[in-house]
């Protein structure tokens, strides 16, 4: 889906499948950092203040996503609170390097807040 230290175009949301995200360590050794499952935003790497992805996305099966561009990140956030970079980024663990790729789960409604978002975007 995208690769570590890609230039950061666009932000996911997971409608279907199950994305496995791999950090390269400066050693060579690929860490799994998570999964993310149906529901959840990935590659919001400008939520972070990061121009490129800090870390691998690949499908463990065929997914669906939603896609939107980078640019639209900060309107995205605004105008959906839940989903800012407070809320999205993971604790941080022993090795702090391997949160900067913060996914979060949407509520329990996804599919009013997916109707809500793409009403939004799409005009």
């Amino acid at each position: 889906m995208f690769e570590q230290e890609q230039e950061a175009r666009s932000f996911f949301l997971l409608l279907d499948g199950h994305v496995r995200v791999v950090k390269s360590t400066p050693t060579g050794h690929m860490v799994t950092v998570r999964y993310i499952g149906a529901g959840e935003l990935m590659g919001i790497a400008s939520a972070l203040g990061r121009t490129t992805y800090p870390a691998n996305a690949l499908a463990a099966v065929d997914c669906v996503v939603l896609a939107w561009p980078t640019h639209l990140w900060p309107t995205f956030a605004t105008s959906f609170p839940s989903f800012s970079a407070n809320d999205a980024v993971l604790p941080c663990s022993t090795d702090c390097s391997l949160i900067a790729f913060g996914p979060r789960r949407l509520p329990p409604w996804p599919a009013l807040r997916w109707i809500k978002a793409r009403s939004f975007f799409a005009g």
